[in-house]
């Protein structure tokens, strides 16, 4: 762990020194339907596919494939794919991200600032893409490691690059669960003579993925991050669930982010496991700029 704190410290050290702590914005938008619905908070709780976009070490029990796609209002598209399954001693993954946006503001760092211009379609086209190729695997005791590559390209007004990246994370725990996690570790992109440094962040997070509550069954999860900079994000969330039937199950969510920005700080969703499929939804309005919407399904 000591490591994992010492990386992603002298990275960000690095970006707050070579350039704006700016980021392309694909790398800011969710990365999974229940994990939005939860305040974004899938540090320590994210034991599916989708969670190669948050810490690299919950991959280990992750199996399938899982495809979501998010709208927000009527101006940008987001969308992620993602699989995993097993490589002895533990579990390779790989994930897609793609952000179709239209900036307002002909000046990249000016208009990358937040998640709300997302909400608003403009002239400038600035799209972004991320690949990213994952390995997990059990270490000591109930402790999980975990690596992601990334290749990131960025796309704004007729200029573009390409870059690399990583994730390392760490975690431990069963019924409760402790994880801390390195992201977008790398250099920044360079569009029009401006160097965009990566959204490098130090987040932690602490989740209880399963407990009895009468005949429902509760998840909790929280975590926060330092992103490049300086500033925090955060978020949590948690779920209810409900199984009529052996094989099916009815999930409702509820969660808090804290996030740059004017949008909504409350998210909701819902969920239904029907034997090996997944279905996912999740909404969160911004303020007086239009609703954000996302869907996703998972295959096992």
């Amino acid at each position: 762990m000591k490591t994992v704190f010492a990386i992603a410290w002298l990275a960000g050290s690095v970006a707050h020194a070579q350039g704006p702590t700016i980021s392309p914005p694909v790398l800011r938008v969710p990365g999974s339907t229940r994990a939005l619905a939860l305040g974004n908070a899938y540090t320590a709780l994210g034991a599916d596919p989708d969670a190669i976009f948050y810490n690299p070490a919950q991959l280990v029990p992750a199996r399938g494939v899982g495809i979501s796609v998010q709208r927000f209002a009527r101006a940008s598209t987001a969308l992620t794919l993602s699989s995993a399954t097993v490589l002895a001693p533990g579990t390779v993954a790989v994930g897609v991200q793609l952000l179709d946006q239209a900036a307002v503001n002909s000046y990249f760092d000016l208009a990358v600032g937040g998640e709300r211009n997302m909400y608003v379609r403009g002239d400038w086209l600035a799209t972004g893409a991320v690949a990213s190729l994952a390995y997990a695997r059990p270490a000591f005791f109930d402790t999980r490691v975990g690596v992601t590559g990334k290749v990131i390209h960025q796309e704004y007004a007729g200029e573009r690059d390409v870059t690399g990246a990583f994730d390392v994370g760490v975690s431990r725990g069963s019924s409760f669960q402790l994880a801390i996690v390195g992201r977008n570790l790398g250099p920044g992109v360079r569009l029009d003579d401006v160097t965009i440094a990566l959204p490098r962040e130090l987040a932690i997070g602490a989740a209880m993925p399963r407990r009895e509550v009468g005949p429902l069954d509760l998840a909790a999860t929280a975590s926060i991050a330092m992103i490049t900079g300086g500033y925090f994000v955060g978020g949590g969330g948690t779920e209810l669930s409900y199984m009529p039937l052996d094989g099916f199950t009815f999930a409702a969510r509820l969660g808090y982010r804290a996030v740059e920005g004017a949008e909504s700080h409350f998210t909701v969703g819902g969920g239904f496991v029907g034997e090996r499929v997944s279905l996912d939804y999740a909404w969160q309005a911004p303020d007086g700029t239009g609703a954000s919407h996302r869907v996703g399904v998972r295959w096992r």
